[in-house]
């Protein structure tokens, strides 16, 4: 019997929370891991979760995603500050763990987060080929024309300073990183259906969307899954973890494992992964999108309002055509200035209000 089942069946108060998320992305409910890591922790403690798609952290009040509205009075943002209140409000993972085990689940969670985000930001910005697949499909469509180039170019400038700060520095470098965690967690977890035993804690929660990510993420070159399908206890932690909680996607978690076993097993004669055998990514929202939020709130819910969006979307584009139109219109003013002045060609001179008063005691 899992949590939410037993949630249900002690008649705990099972709160109303609107979760807002970056959107999907390859097939996954969506594509940021600490928005997909809220999203299952929320599935697991049996939560009533409608999902709002948002393309930038705007919606935000302090610019941080996932953002949960709980029962229509509390606001939270941040993935750590949402878990924390649920765990003291509703309830706790991880209760009957031992103080040994919330340790070593803490410490889990902590050396394990910094590879596993940043082994993937490397694969997607460091390579050239998936840095174009990343740039098309996540800041092209997020942003209108010229903020999607710039934030673009932003992201990968500050991630790529971020990594080499880090010291991942090249790719053997990174592939050595993510193998030594992901030996951690098959150790780890060994023969058993969840980390701690028979029933899901936070630590299978995190390990879930940050692996399921890895797993399916479509870019051109997706090394972490190659890596990924040696470990076949992960492998199945991956796919029983999304027939529980994810039964509408379980099948193209179980075609992502299969295709990343195939691209591995064939890498050796063919040089590289099949990509044909990879499942196509997510177009849109699924197809029970909803324009309008519905009140009762259902359970599975994915709240969109489309005129809201394409009323952003045209104010967005207007604005930033104004502000690429009034930007022009002073450079071609304050150029030709700024080039003669500094030619030589000072024959400006201040207005006589403007000068300063001769004093009386200078030299006539």
């Amino acid at each position: 019997m899992d949590t939410s089942t037993e949630i249900q069946q002690l008649n705990i108060h099972r709160p109303r929370v609107i979760l807002y998320v970056y959107p999907p992305c390859w097939n996954l409910p969506t594509r940021d891991f600490a928005c997909l890591h809220v999203l299952t922790f929320l599935k697991v403690v049996g939560a009533h979760v409608a999902v709002c798609y948002v393309k930038s952290t705007a919606a935000s009040p302090d610019g941080v995603l996932p953002m949960a509205r709980i029962d229509d009075n509390l606001l939270i943002s941040g993935a750590t500050n949402i878990i924390n209140h649920f765990t003291h409000k509703v309830t706790d993972l991880d209760y009957e763990l031992s103080r040994e085990q919330k340790c070593e689940s803490s410490t889990c969670f902590t050396v394990s987060q910094s590879i596993l985000e940043n082994v993937a930001k490397f694969i997607w910005y460091v390579d050239e080929d998936n840095y174009e697949h990343i740039r098309v499909t996540h800041n092209d469509i997020d942003y209108p024309f010229p903020i999607n180039t710039i934030t673009a170019y932003w992201d990968h400038y500050n991630i790529t300073n971020q990594l080499s700060y880090l010291g991942f520095v090249n790719k053997d470098v990174v592939q050595e990183r993510a193998r030594t965690c992901y030996q951690m967690l098959s150790d780890k977890l060994g023969a058993q259906p969840f980390f701690f035993g028979g029933s899901p804690t936070t630590l299978d929660t995190f390990v879930y969307a940050y692996l399921r990510i890895h797993m399916s993420s479509l870019v051109p070159h997706n090394e972490l899954s190659t890596i990924l399908a040696s470990f076949p206890n992960l492998i199945h932690f991956v796919e029983h973890f999304s027939r529980l909680y994810y039964p509408s996607s379980s099948s193209s978690a179980s075609s992502a494992s299969a295709s990343a076993s195939s691209s591995s097993s064939s890498s050796s004669t063919t040089g590289g992964e099949d990509q044909h055998s990879l499942p196509p990514p997510l177009g849109g929202p699924p197809a029970h999108v909803s324009s309008t939020v519905l009140s009762p709130l259902n359970e599975g819910e994915v709240i969109v309002d489309v005129d809201k969006m394409e009323r952003s979307k045209d104010f967005n584009r207007a604005r930033n055509w104004f502000l690429l139109g009034a930007a022009a219109v002073i450079g071609i003013w304050v150029g030709p200035q700024m080039y003669r002045y500094y030619q030589g060609d000072r024959t400006y001179a201040p207005p006589s209000s403007a000068r300063r008063p001769s004093s009386p005691f200078s030299d006539p």
